[in-house]
């Protein structure tokens, strides 16, 4: 179960820096923020972890976490994967309204999926 969450956040040493560490946000949080969080990701999103989406002068667009806005600007994507890019090559640079996780019913999970990701999550 734990693999679900590898692509959005780290628990322990497992998994990747793309959203909260729920090592410990699991254990500040009730089962049904939890739930909410799994099967809406856009009604709350954790503070430093809006996203942001780069469009750049080749057509490329990008959704992640902004990680430095200088130049070069790193944006950190789903997976983990980190990608510098020059400001010369960036056409556009916006803050998303929407959150970089992923909802369980676009994972296909059932409404018991998530309470036994829940569950996993608060039992730990």
């Amino acid at each position: 179960m734990p693999s679900a969450f590898s692509i959005a956040a780290k628990i322990g040493a497992n998994g990747v820096e793309y959203g909260p560490e729920l090592t410990t946000w699991r254990h500040t949080q009730s089962t049904e923020i939890i739930l909410r969080s799994l099967i809406d990701p856009d009604a709350d999103i954790a503070h430093g972890f809006a996203g942001t989406e780069v469009q750049t002068a080749d057509g490329l667009t990008i959704h992640g976490l902004l990680i430095s806005d200088s130049d070069p600007v790193i944006i950190r994507s789903a997976g983990g994967i980190t990608q510098m890019l020059r400001r010369a090559k960036i056409k556009m640079k916006t803050g998303m309204e929407r959150s970089l996780m992923t909802s369980a019913t676009q994972l296909g999970l059932t409404a018991q999926d998530a309470a036994d990701m829940a569950a996993f999550l608060k039992s730990r």
